[in-house]
């Protein structure tokens, strides 16, 4: 039979003189005598409302003997966080309008290795979180209806920029009225 492995903790023990309660810091040990749990106490540190910062200073200092690490809240910090509200609101809206459904029954994938409708909330989750153009080197005039010509220019990057000298076209020579761009 392989040895137990004793348990060490740390616990508070209430002590009442009078009308007077004190509480007292105690390291303790588990384990188990003929087969019956038992405690016994280690340390005792002393009154918890005594020992203010150096309770602190104590478990800081044991930490450095730890097998695992221990990070103090002042150690860590945010370096990014994901905008998880607006994917979450997004997601809200789209099953509330039941997109994924509709988006299924229109636009199955003939190869079935992805599914088109969560593709779709992806990319619509994705322009909510970033609202730029994925073309951020294009300068290409549209107007709100989607003609050419005036109106919000779309993506635009200084003309100190690499892409601003290349070649862009747009046409509105489509049936539908939409304005396609093509770059070369």
């Amino acid at each position: 039979m392989a040895p137990r492995r004793r348990l060490m903790f740390a616990r508070t023990k209430k002590v009442t003189r009078g009308d007077q309660e004190y509480h007292y810091v105690q390291i303790v040990e588990a384990y188990r005598d003929s087969g019956r749990p038992k405690q016994r106490v280690v340390a005792s540190l002393g009154r918890l409302d005594l020992l203010g910062d150096k309770l602190d200073d104590l478990v800081s200092s044991l930490r450095k003997y730890c097998r695992k690490h221990f990070t103090l809240p002042d150690e860590m910090a945010c370096q990014q966080a994901l905008p998880w509200g607006t994917v979450l609101l997004t997601r809200h809206l789209w099953e509330q309008v039941n997109l994924s459904e509709i988006i299924g029954q229109f636009c199955r994938s003939p190869r079935k290795r992805y599914n088109v409708a969560e593709t779709a909330f992806v990319l619509v989750a994705n322009r909510l979180c970033e609202p730029r153009s994925e073309h951020g080197g294009w300068n290409i005039p549209l107007s709100v209806t989607g003609g050419v010509g005036g109106g919000n220019r779309i993506g635009s990057r200084p003309s100190s920029s690499p892409r601003s000298s290349a070649s862009r076209s747009v046409s509105n020579n489509s049936t539908d009225g939409t304005a396609h761009w093509t770059h070369s």
